[in-house]
């Protein structure tokens, strides 16, 4: 069967509740897709989660990336690097109040992730959550397949559910 719901408000301040027939950005439910995606390139011998990220990305990228260092695909993938998230960036949100329809390619976001101090992790605070760890994700993925992770996306996850009206953008 199929089953359709919502629950919440589309605009709080009219009081517009909220309705399937409304759009809306996945937001972080993009990083559990973009998991399973890799997983399902493990499967197909594409990828494996234990790399480290230094077999995809290039070093002269890395070595700006405090945390980066002997990081592995699975760690990207639990948020247990410790890597910096490009979202806690000031300058990055004020250049997307800026430029609200610029193009960002993964070199563009990591402008804002470039030495900055990374997250300690200790026994206490095991992982730290990090948008910037799903971009690189990314990129090991386009460097393992030679292909677009958003295209590969939409052939592994969305169009096999089909999410007919899911966009990844």
């Amino acid at each position: 069967g199929t089953w359709v719901g919502a629950t919440g408000y589309a605009d709080i301040a009219q009081g517009i509740k909220f309705s399937p027939c409304h759009i809306s950005k996945a937001a972080s439910i993009t990083k559990l897709l973009v998991g399973a995606m890799v997983l399902k390139l493990q499967e197909q011998g594409k990828i494996n989660i234990n790399d480290p990220i230094s077999n995809y990305i290039d070093p002269n990228i890395l070595k700006k990336i405090t945390n980066s260092e002997g990081k592995t695909i699975k760690q990207l993938m639990n948020h247990t690097t410790g890597i910096y998230d490009v979202i806690t960036c000031p300058a990055f949100y004020l250049e997307i109040i800026n430029n609200p329809n610029k193009v960002w390619t993964p070199e563009d976001l990591l402008k804002f992730v470039y030495n900055k101090p990374g997250e300690p992790i200790t026994a206490e605070f095991p992982a730290n959550y990090s948008n910037t760890n799903t971009l690189l994700l990314s990129m090991c993925v386009e460097k393992a397949t030679g292909q677009k992770h958003n295209v590969l996306l939409h052939e592994l996850i969305l169009d096999h559910l089909g999410m007919n009206n899911t966009y990844y953008q």
